[in-house]
């Protein structure tokens, strides 16, 4: 269905999308540890958290990905993103930089090309790899 060339750019974008996330997550770490003293257990907690999942020994629980999540659940959606943290993920993944005459331009393209990803994803997990 698809050819190599193609697989590869699109494995490539996925893994440039995973490394941006990790940014975010390890700048929103470094926030929470720095703004108050009564969450710097929680970053630090966190922090050992994210060293786990990056060794990738062993998959985490649930429990924990649920506890965690909560405290990135707003930073991580589209809407609270700064317009230059749209502009990068854009420019990450290949998507023209025309100038937006909306402001949400930029939201609803990334969220379309998103929605896309995991369609694909899901096609492949469906209907397998040759």
């Amino acid at each position: 269905k698809f050819d190599n060339a193609t697989l590869a750019r699109k494995l490539k974008a996925k893994e440039e999308m995973a490394e941006f996330w990790q940014q975010v997550v390890l700048e929103r770490t470094k926030e929470i540890s720095e703004a108050d003293s009564e969450f710097a257990d929680k970053a630090e907690e966190l922090q050992r958290f994210q060293e786990t999942l990056m060794e990738g020994n062993e998959y985490p629980r649930l429990k924990e990905i649920l506890r965690f999540g909560r405290l990135f659940e707003e930073e991580l959606s589209l809407r609270n993103m700064s317009q230059k943290q749209l502009k990068a993920m854009s420019r990450m993944l290949g998507l023209p930089q025309a100038n937006a005459w909306w402001p949400g331009h930029l939201e609803v393209q990334l969220r379309h090309h998103i929605t896309n990803l995991r369609r694909e994803d899901r096609d492949y997990l469906w209907e397998g790899i040759d």
